[in-house]
């Protein structure tokens, strides 16, 4: 046998042990059938992604982190995930912070979003804010260094716009908080609107001085109705996140700050997902 033809029987034999021809045709197909934006980006996410299969999924390497924080109102989700962000050295891409970017850019594009900024995050259609965070978590310091992901999806709509992008995540963990809390916390919240800052009478920090009583007021966003609101709007869409994502874990939104920041670095630095 000449060495030519030696040499293809090896490749030969490598291909069909490895499947590299069912390989390259599912990621053909994969192009085809979601024609993504930024092809190149799509096929990474693609073969990075751990196999779909549970048995095989469980052997898949560590890799970055890719983790998705939710969380509903006054779970304090957005404040944890950037605080952790900084602590473990990854990037918190939080959808309602690209929003408000993207809205103040002074472009056609822009404009067209500046009817969503008084709005929930969750209530944002998925077109408008879905393009914004693939953007975002297709950028090169998150391939370098993986991705705390807050404010979507927020509904089965928006995990499925991920899944067509071809975006994965590799954990997910519910900040969770009683609904009664929640609303108590952000209705009876009052903001200075000299300072910007915001207070609630239940904390040590609530103003003494007579002039900074004298001006705080209720945020319009904090209204009774407006919370009810958003927290129905969170309640339906929880049960869809928690459907789509089968593995999460559930965290007491309650518990100390620090002790949320470290059980997401225990993510994080992929030492486990126990309590």
């Amino acid at each position: 046998v000449s060495s030519a033809a030696a040499r293809m029987e090896v490749t030969a034999a490598y291909a069909e042990k490895h499947g590299v021809f069912q390989l390259f045709e599912g990621l053909l197909q994969s192009l085809i059938v979601t024609k993504p934006d930024d092809p190149i980006a799509h096929l990474i996410d693609l073969v990075s992604a751990p196999p779909k299969d549970t048995a095989q999924a469980s052997k898949a390497p560590k890799g970055m982190p890719r983790l998705l924080l939710l969380g509903g109102p006054a779970s304090g989700a957005e404040e944890v995930a950037a605080a952790a962000a900084r602590r473990y050295g990854t990037v918190h891409v939080s959808a309602s912070l690209l929003l408000q970017a993207a809205a103040s850019r002074g472009t056609a594009a822009s404009r067209a979003l500046l009817p969503y900024m008084a709005a929930n995050v969750s209530e944002v259609p998925s077109e408008c804010l879905g393009p914004l965070v693939v953007d975002r978590l297709r950028s090169d310091d998150v391939r370098r260094r993986g991705f705390l992901l807050t404010g979507f999806p927020n509904n089965e709509a928006q995990c499925e716009f991920l899944e067509r992008a071809g975006i994965w995540v590799r954990s997910t963990l519910l900040l969770d908080i009683d609904e009664a809390a929640a609303a108590h916390a952000l209705i009876a919240s009052r903001v200075d609107p000299v300072t910007g800052t915001e207070y609630h009478p239940d904390q040590v920090a609530w103003p003494t001085d007579p002039a900074v009583l004298e001006r705080l007021v209720q945020h319009p966003s904090r209204a009774e109705a407006q919370v009810l609101a958003s927290l129905q709007s969170w309640r339906a869409g929880k049960a869809q996140l928690l459907a789509a994502f089968p593995d999460h874990i559930i965290v007491d939104a309650s518990r100390p700050s620090l002790a949320l920041e470290e059980r997401l670095g225990a993510i994080l630095l992929g030492k486990g997902v126990g309590p």
